[in-house]
């Protein structure tokens, strides 16, 4: 396997994954992503909320970026 079909691969599951993320569609997962544009690429970032929804997998190693997350959306001031 190539490394652009590998990553043609890893963006179709993810964007899988964001879609089975909301049984309503697309449409809360498109308000959740932002995109910031660097040098003429578009970048999506997801929100923390989109992240927090992502991370509940209950593999171990989102074990502390739910605990980061869930603060973060705990706190008043992070919006």
């Amino acid at each position: 396997m190539s490394s652009s079909e590998f990553s043609r691969g890893s963006v179709k599951r993810g964007f899988e994954a964001l879609h089975n993320l909301d049984q309503s569609g697309k449409h809360a997962i498109v308000q959740a992503v932002s995109v910031v544009e660097l040098a003429g690429v578009p970048i999506p970032f997801a929100s923390p909320r989109l992240l927090l929804r992502m991370k509940q997998t209950g593999r171990e190693k989102d074990a502390l970026d739910l605990l980061f997350l869930r603060e973060l959306l705990s706190d008043p001031l992070s919006g």
